[in-house]
């Protein structure tokens, strides 16, 4: 595999992950939005999601998906290992996007990659 392959399967597993991430978001937050009760809390917790999670390189995310082939056996090396594997590699970077708010909440920062808290 030359240079230019791999960069496609790379930007191809991104955007699997960019969008199984999307999902994840969706499925956090769209059933209960406009519930009395807790609407308000599910709005702010898909605001936070985007905002903290949503844009970033996921190079602990996407380490998660290259590992999978490497680490599962072959015969499991389907669609739904590739799922449960999208997923994992989902809540690192939602692990991470907390490590970094936690940080940024000691540090009293105020921007983060330019942009406003």
């Amino acid at each position: 595999m030359n240079g230019d392959q791999k960069s496609d399967v790379y930007a191809q597993k991104k955007q699997d992950f960019v969008q199984h991430f999307s999902q994840i978001v969706r499925v956090l937050t769209e059933d209960e939005m406009g519930h009395p009760e807790t609407g308000d809390a599910i709005a702010c917790l898909k605001e936070v999601l985007e905002c903290n999670a949503v844009g970033g390189k996921y190079h602990r995310g996407l380490t998660v998906l290259a590992a999978f082939p490497e680490l599962m056996e072959p015969r499991k090396q389907d669609a739904d290992g590739l799922q449960r594997t999208l997923t994992v590699g989902c809540c690192v970077e939602l692990l991470q996007a907390f490590f970094l708010v936690t940080d940024d909440i000691m540090d009293p920062s105020l921007t983060r990659g330019g942009q406003i808290c």
